[in-house]
């Protein structure tokens, strides 16, 4: 039952990520940081069960599909990237809060690349990718460090407290 409650926990907060997201309420100019992004690798640190996540990601992939259906194949290569990369995670340093920013930079990167690939005409800016990496940086440290406490606490305590 504690596992039903925290997947419904976290697709509310991913579907506030999204929220933000669409809104463009955290934006500086035309780049945001990628919520989604942060709290995805955020669960692959904070949760040892990868059929977990792998519930929590077809719960966004659902969302998106209904909500925000032309950022579906953006989700998808998102979700995909970050299950890819779940498996480098025991060749990094060891050190949780390190380990998570080395992914997430890695993340940011490769998942930039992959969706310039099909819009060559678009110029790819260094300067965007540079600027969102660094949003992105700084967005996890602010969540790792915000949800230390609450994480480990029951779903009903984070709902009552957000």
């Amino acid at each position: 039952m504690i596992y039903l409650k925290n997947f419904f926990v976290y697709c509310l907060i991913f579907n506030i990520f999204l929220v933000f997201a669409q809104s463009k309420f955290l934006n500086f100019g035309k780049i945001g940081p990628n919520l989604i992004m942060i709290g995805l690798i955020f669960l692959i640190f904070r949760k040892e069960n990868f059929k977990f996540i792998l519930l929590v990601s077809s719960g966004i992939l659902i969302s998106t599909s209904i909500f925000l259906s032309f950022w579906l194949s953006q989700m998808a290569i998102l979700i995909g990237l970050i299950i890819l990369m779940s498996y480098f995670k025991k060749f990094l340093t060891g050190n949780n809060l390190s380990d998570f920013l080395i992914l997430l930079f890695f993340i940011t990167l490769i998942f930039n690349f992959l969706l310039a690939q099909p819009n060559l005409g678009e110029i790819f800016s260094l300067k965007s990718v540079a600027f969102e990496l660094l949003y992105n940086l700084i967005m996890g440290l602010v969540i790792w460090f915000l949800s230390s406490k609450i994480i480990k606490q029951e779903p009903e305590y984070i709902l009552t407290h957000i």
